[in-house]
């Protein structure tokens, strides 16, 4: 195969290397943009992580005062009554609208 020589002048070269270097900046600047918006989508996604846990708190703050509540008259009642949690979950199911089996499960631990 025979070789194929271009010759190119001073002017030519330097048009070249002036593309070349503003390709490379280019590069560098889609980079440098690249990381910038993943770095955006990160703190966009801890924010929402954030603001749902936040609404999911917000939406289960009654459940957990009923709760405490439940657990607190549980309490009274057992130092006044000697009530066991099984009596206190058929009684006062109603009271706190929940089932009896998930007045026992809120029991369990105290």
């Amino acid at each position: 195969m025979p070789e194929i020589i271009i010759q190119v002048s001073d002017e030519e070269m330097r048009n070249l290397l002036e593309q070349a270097q503003s390709v490379d900046m280019a590069l560098e600047e889609y980079a440098y943009y690249a990381v910038c918006n993943h770095r955006l989508y990160l703190s966009l996604l801890r924010e929402n992580k954030e603001r749902y846990s936040r609404a999911a708190d917000i939406r289960h703050e009654k459940t957990r005062q009923m709760k405490d509540q439940a657990i607190q008259d549980f309490k009274t009642e057992h130092t006044a009554n000697q009530i066991s949690r099984n009596e206190f979950a058929e009684r006062y199911a109603k009271k706190y609208f929940v089932s009896q089996k998930t007045l026992r499960k809120w029991l369990q631990g105290e």
